[in-house]
């Protein structure tokens, strides 16, 4: 071959299916030293995040007649931080072939790539598609809630992991009420593709107290779930009655509140101390010229600070009035509700 032809690169790709029980693939191309480097294990495959790949890959360096050369220097190289060669730097074999020993896989469920050096020249690559682990654990996603009797609140949802946290989809989990007298919309339910399975709505029961259920994977730990149903006369009412932004100062009906109540079980008046009860807030606002009611949250006391939802803020009570800070999400900004206790029960 003279020096010109020498130079000349040639690729060659078949691809074809990776699976067991497929051919293998091969990708082989020619160096500027003569050399056919060609692959002898599938170049796409699937994995499992925390294993290694099967068939470990392999190369094979040949001459242009396809006779086997040894002691070429080979370098495989884990690419984007989701897998490592146990033996990075090999020389090929009597039959030039050479593998990395082991090819490991990290912990994300990503396309892990293997790159591969022969003799200071990139080659060619090994991609694998790797997939979560088996399920590990359930994690509730829900939080602790109050309501009164036969309401309908936000059921029992849970995120099923693998060992290294990462979502699992596709697995079927079954949720059973265990107390109290509600029902749930649904017994079982599958992880979606972010691994949360939701039992849909939970109506409680008429009785007073803890409505419990269950979320169950067999074989991982049972996660439980209460809601807890409380008699809406022993709550102190309050009523929203103006809006402070900074040193302005509204009353709810110019912001478009007509009406913004909280329900609250008895609690230290200062809330300065750790506090165990319950609070119902309900706001009705006028929305696109009509009037839509909410229950904007049940929440529980347990802390020197009231939880609004995902926010705590400090509140104060003095002589009947309630103050509350909490954020607007649509303004962006802190607003500083003032409550005044009323003394009917509303409906």
């Amino acid at each position: 071959m003279n020096s010109v032809n020498r130079r000349v690169t040639i690729v060659v790709a078949l691809l074809i299916g990776g699976q067991a029980g497929c051919r293998t693939d091969v990708i082989s191309s020619l160096d500027p030293d003569g050399l056919l480097v060609e692959a002898v294990t599938p170049t796409r495959m699937f994995g499992t995040v925390g294993g290694s790949a099967s068939p470990v890959p392999s190369i094979r360096v040949t001459t242009e007649s396809h006779k086997p050369v040894p002691n070429i220097p080979v370098h495989f190289i884990g690419g984007n931080n989701a897998s490592y060669a146990t033996n990075a730097y090999v020389v090929t074999d009597l039959n030039g072939i050479a593998s990395p020993g082991e090819w490991r896989f990290g912990t994300r469920p990503v396309d892990a790539y293997l790159s591969v050096i022969v003799n200071g020249r990139a080659e060619l690559s090994f991609i694998a598609t790797l997939r979560p682990d088996v399920p590990a654990e359930l994690f509730s996603s829900s939080k602790e809630q109050v309501a009164f009797p036969g309401e309908t609140v936000a059921g029992p949802s849970v995120l099923v992991r693998d060992r290294f946290a990462n979502p699992v989809k596709g697995i079927s989990v079954e949720f059973e009420v265990v107390g109290g007298s509600g029902r749930l919309e649904r017994s079982s339910s599958t992880s979606d593709r972010d691994g949360v399975a939701y039992a849909g709505p939970w109506v409680l029961g008429p009785e007073l107290g803890d409505n419990l259920a269950t979320a169950r994977v067999p074989g991982l730990d049972i996660v439980s779930f209460s809601a807890r149903v409380v008699d809406p006369a022993t709550l102190t009412w309050y009523r929203a009655d103006s809006m402070t932004v900074g040193t302005h100062s509204f009353t709810p009906i110019e912001n478009g509140v007509t009406d913004a109540r909280l329900g609250m079980t008895p609690f230290d008046p200062c809330l300065c101390k750790k506090q165990v009860g319950y609070f119902i807030d309900q706001q009705t606002y006028i929305w696109n010229g009509g009037q839509v009611s909410l229950n904007s949250g049940s929440y529980v006391l347990d802390g020197s600070t009231l939880s609004l939802s995902n926010w705590t803020t400090a509140g104060t009570v003095d002589r009947g009035r309630l103050s509350i800070e909490r954020p607007d999400p649509e303004w962006g900004f802190p607003v500083t509700w003032i409550y005044k206790e009323i003394s009917s029960t509303p409906p």
